[in-house]
């Protein structure tokens, strides 16, 4: 039994063990030994599991075993990192060949499809609530696609509107995808736009951090980032403090769309939040 009342610490590692082992899980479903060594190998090379540990955090707080809805949090993340490999021809992952590249084109596709049918077969373990939640991650994935669509549209350095925009939508509903799950599981389905809200914020405070930290990558490959639209608007002297305001600003902002949430549904944004938070300052002291 999955225990919900005892020490946070253990309860969050016992609860991401069992995410990671559902995860193998889906990536033996599939007859082909490619496609499963690939996904184990993407799967078994680590990162930090934030989704996973803010859905875990979430459905904690409500009195909800929250393995079913981390695993599919996790599921659809990983499936949008193989896909965005993909799409924007990056060679690496994590320190290792990204699937596309280790194993071509056509495998990655078929991984990142699996991990998706694999979260909505998580979310079909929840019981009574199983459709409201599909229901909930299928709005998700499609604003997410919606998001990464407008990304390939773009002719041009975007502005600094159509950057947020695009931040907002490709990672802010994967994001708050597990907070929001916890919500709808536990009958609160009038605070998910909170939880979303919420989450957007959280999304542009993290992709400032990222862009800061990958500027000359970006940079060299053409990539969206946020530092062209700051010097645009603030000049070369400015635009990195801009883009650090702006990303400070956005947690405030964030924090303050979170505060109806229930005690504890609120926190869980923190184990994203807090670390990006000391990114940004990183980079501050850094300039």
């Amino acid at each position: 039994m999955f225990d919900l009342h005892g020490d946070p610490c253990t309860t969050e590692a016992s609860g991401l063990a069992d995410v990671d082992r559902r995860l193998m899980a889906i990536a033996g479903q599939t007859g082909s030994d490619a496609v499963a060594q690939a996904l184990r190998g993407h799967v078994g090379a680590g990162g930090r599991r934030v989704r996973a540990r803010m859905a875990l955090a979430a459905a904690s707080a409500l009195g909800l075993d929250g393995r079913p809805m981390a695993t599919a949090t996790e599921a659809l993340h990983q499936a949008s990192l193989i896909h965005d490999d993909l799409s924007d021809g990056s060679p690496e992952r994590r320190g290792q060949p990204a699937i596309w590249c280790a194993y071509g084109h056509d495998h990655a596709v078929a991984c990142g499809d699996l991990m998706i049918a694999g979260a909505f077969a998580a979310l079909a373990e929840s019981g009574s609530a199983a459709g409201l939640m599909a229901a909930e991650a299928s709005r998700a994935v499609a604003r997410t696609i919606r998001g990464q669509a407008a990304d390939l549209a773009r002719s041009a350095p975007p502005s600094l509107r159509g950057w947020l925009a695009t931040a907002r939508r490709k990672s802010g509903p994967l994001l708050g995808l597990g907070p929001s799950l916890a919500l709808v599981t536990a009958g609160l389905p009038h605070l998910v736009p909170h939880a979303r809200r919420g989450a957007d914020w959280l999304a542009v405070a993290y992709q400032v951090a990222d862009d800061l930290a990958d500027e000359a990558e970006d940079r060299a490959a053409g990539a969206p980032n946020v530092m062209p639209a700051m010097r645009a608007i603030h000049g070369d002297a400015a635009a990195r403090w801009a883009a650090i305001g702006l990303g400070l600003e956005a947690l405030v902002r964030s924090e303050a769309r979170l505060r109806g949430l229930p005690p504890g549904v609120d926190a869980a944004y923190a184990i994203a939040a807090q670390p990006t938070r000391a990114r940004l300052i990183g980079a501050a002291d850094a300039v």
